[in-house]
């Protein structure tokens, strides 16, 4: 597996940060984001032009360094990290989400809640084994691409992928 490493300056965290905290939710932050990501591209074409050779990729994983992190609490209403997962996923293309899957929205908050710490959930911390979430699809409407984001980690969790060929 072959990872491409891009540490986002310090200008470009504060303009993701910036949206964020600016513009809140998401509906009211696309614009915002996709210039913001429409920046980052101009700095990672090749790394753009393979992710989106998605068949032919030499580039199994991006992995983005430096990204402003939320505080976590409790009360937050999950719009932050939508945004960067906006902005992250511009890069690509537009973000999509089942709409059966947590009502459509753009980014799953996976977090504990109170009662619910050791289960295998989004709202637990239980460890997951390996496994993929969308095995049961037909490979023509699988999806292309999976973004990982850490937005909440106080625990330091880790995260692990691998792509597989299937032949």
């Amino acid at each position: 597996m072959t990872i491409k490493i891009l540490r986002i300056s310090d200008d470009e965290k504060m303009v993701i940060h910036d949206t964020i905290m600016q513009y809140g939710k998401v509906s009211n932050s696309v614009k915002k984001a996709r210039e913001y990501a429409l920046l980052l591209k101009d700095r990672i074409p090749v790394v753009m032009h393979d992710l989106n050779l998605l068949k032919e990729c030499s580039i199994s994983c991006l992995q983005l360094k430096n990204l402003p992190a939320v505080d976590y609490r409790q009360d937050l209403d999950g719009s932050e990290s939508e945004t960067m997962a906006l902005v992250i996923g511009s890069l690509y293309s537009i973000p999509f989400q089942y709409i059966q899957q947590n009502h459509g929205k753009v980014a799953a908050e996976i977090r504990p809640s109170v009662g619910r710490e050791i289960t295998q959930s989004s709202s637990g911390k239980a460890l997951f084994g390996w496994h993929t979430d969308d095995a049961f699809l037909t490979p023509e409407v699988r999806t292309d691409w999976i973004q990982l984001l850490g937005c909440h980690n106080q625990s330091h969790s880790s995260n692990y992928f691998l792509r597989l060929k299937i032949y």
